[in-house]
C-alpha cells in the first residue's frame, strides 16, 4: 500500500520518467522541459526535481514538501488512507515520511523554481516557505509569490490574480528555458 518512495523512483532511472512523462523514445534531455503543477502535482514535481535533471524550470502552486510538518496541517486520512498513501502516521514509520518528503532532498534540485500560493491557504504557504528558504540557502534560483486574499483553489481566485499568475508563469518560463 502507498505511493512509491522517492528513493525507489530514482532507482527506476530515466526510462521510468520517459514513460511517466510520455517523452518520445529519441528524447535526449537536451531540450528544456517546463513543469507546471498544483498541490499533489506540485508534490510530485518537487519529487521529480530531486530525482532528475530533465527540467530546467518549474512552477509549483500550493506545494507539499515536508510530509512530517504537513501531517499536522492536514486531515490524517489524506496521509494514511487517501492520496498521500503513507499507510500509517509519522510515528508509525518516521523514516518513510522523511524519505518521501522532497524538502529533505532540496540539494538535488537544479531547476529554477517558482513557488505560488494564496495567503488564505495557510498549509501550502508554510510548505512553500520551507522550500523557498531551503533553496535560497542552497543558492538556487527560486522565487515565491503569495497572492493576498486568495485561497487554495486557483480557478476560484479573482480574475486579476489569476491573470497575473498566468502572465507570471509565462514570463518565468521565457526567462528560464
Amino acid at each position: 500500500m502507498g505511493t512509491p518512495e522517492l528513493v525507489e523512483f530514482q532507482v527506476d532511472g530515466k526510462e521510468s520518467f520517459r514513460a511517466a512523462l510520455m517523452l518520445p523514445p529519441g528524447f535526449d534531455g537536451k531540450r528544456p522541459l517546463p513543469a507546471i503543477t498544483v498541490v499533489y502535482g506540485a508534490y510530485s514535481v518537487l519529487a521529480l526535481l530531486t530525482q532528475t535533471k530533465l527540467f530546467r524550470a518549474a512552477v509549483c502552486n500550493a506545494p507539499i514538501a515536508n510530509l512530517t510538518s504537513f501531517y499536522s496541517q492536514q486531515d490524517w486520512y489524506w496521509f494514511e488512507s487517501g492520496q498521500g498513501g503513507m499507510g500509517k502516521p509519522p510515528w508509525g514509520d518516521p523514516d518513510a515520511y522523511v524519505r518521501n518528503s522532497p524538502l529533505f532532498l532540496l540539494d538535488q534540485i537544479e531547476a529554477s523554481l517558482l513557488l505560488v500560493n494564496g495567503s488564505e491557504d495557510t498549509a501550502s504557504a508554510r510548505q512553500a516557505e520551507e522550500v523557498f528558504n531551503g533553496l535560497l540557502r542552497l543558492g538556487r534560483k527560486v522565487e515565491w509569490i503569495q497572492y493576498e486574499g486568495a485561497d487554495h483553489f486557483t480557478p476560484e481566485w479573482e480574475h486579476t490574480k489569476f491573470e497575473h499568475l498566468c502572465k507570471t508563469m509565462l514570463d518565468w518560463f521565457d526567462e528560464h528555458l
